[in-house]
């Protein structure tokens, strides 16, 4: 009497198949078999063990050996295909009386159901994930009380969910860009995405530096990345004299961002930073050409905004003005930048 609590289930079938064997055997496996594969798919020709005729009539009188162990042996056989070797194990499994089942029938096809949504659902969790706002992110929000819509910094994120989808239950925390204005909350319905935030500060920003016992405050006037990935940041303040001091720090320089762009383009909801795609209207000609800003530059006197834009070709043009670029409402991340200008980043 088999006092066995799981059955054993044995695999059949051309060694072409891995990818439904894997999912045959996963299938089976999580149905309460305990699942015996083939041997080519664990023994590969590495020099160290010869695979001559001797193994291969070893493997053979292996495998006659797991369907005679079998409780149940199933043959997978994608579209229906059973080749000739496949079609001699199925006779020696009838012939010592084993039940045969084909996975084509209905583990390949349920299998390929299962893998399918999945691959679905990873794809939408994937695109929701890209129309969601994250921390430092740009969008446009109305605070409670008012009627127009202000730009705004994503402070924090609360997703009361374990999908990455976004949600009625998707809740921020918000800094507005401007002087005298409290944090507030709202919904993924609530807000629009602007921009992709590339580093957690934006040139136009103006940070707090601590700096022997005191604590000082500078505008961020430039923004350059580099091919590690490291942006460097141009601060600038103007003394009482109206002489303005630059000097440079690294984003792992402890500071405090202070949310405040005296220029005021941001009331008009096109501001343009690191990462952003733009179109620049090529010269004699009425058609566009794409690029991602690379390095944004602003004149402290002027409040005026220079930026430098790389093409997919490795070209960069410098020093343009807002006027010359119009916005796509794409972003790319560092890794993207990098393998423009240096050819080191990845190009996802």
């Amino acid at each position: 009497m088999d006092n066995h609590k799981y059955k054993i289930a044995t695999l059949c079938g051309s060694t072409k198949f891995k990818k439904e064997f894997d999912l045959v055997a996963r299938y089976l496996t999580l149905s309460g078999y305990i699942v015996i594969n083939i041997s080519p798919f664990y023994v590969e020709d590495d020099g160290l063990l010869p695979l001559d005729e001797n193994v291969q009539h070893m493997f053979q009188e292996m495998h006659l050996q797991r369907i005679d162990m079998a409780d149940v042996v199933v043959i997978v056989d994608p579209n229906g295909y059973v080749g000739d070797s496949t079609r001699k194990e199925i006779e020696c499994a009838k012939t010592i009386g084993k039940p045969v089942e084909y996975a084509s029938e209905h583990i390949l096809q349920q299998s390929e159901k299962i893998f399918q949504k999945k691959q679905e659902q990873k794809k939408q969790e994937e695109d929701c994930k890209k129309d969601i706002p994250l921390p430092n992110d740009l969008v446009i929000a109305t605070p409670p009380g008012k009627t127009k819509g202000v730009v705004c910094k994503v402070d924090q994120i609360n997703l009361n969910s374990i999908s990455i989808k976004a949600n009625e239950r998707t809740t921020y925390i918000l800094l507005p860009l401007c002087d005298g204005e409290d944090s507030f909350e709202a919904t993924i319905d609530e807000v629009t995405l602007i921009h992709r935030a590339v580093f957690p500060a934006m040139v136009g920003d103006v940070i707090t530096l601590k700096e022997d016992g005191y604590h000082k405050q500078w505008f961020i006037t430039g923004m350059q990345i580099y091919a590690n990935s490291n942006v460097s940041i141009t601060i600038t303040d103007i003394d009482y004299r109206g002489q303005c001091h630059t000097r440079f720090i690294s984003e792992s320089t402890p500071y405090k961002i202070t949310p405040c762009h005296p220029t005021g383009i941001f009331d008009k909801y096109e501001c343009l930073q690191i990462g952003d795609e733009v179109e620049i209207l090529q010269k004699g000609r009425k058609e566009y050409k794409t690029g991602i800003i690379v390095n944004v530059s602003m004149n402290m006197h002027t409040r005026q905004f220079k930026y430098d834009v790389v093409f997919s070709n490795g070209n960069t043009e410098e020093l343009l003005t807002r006027d010359q670029l119009k916005k796509t409402g794409k972003y790319v991340t560092r890794s993207v930048i990098c393998y423009y200008l240096y050819g080191t980043g990845e190009l996802m």
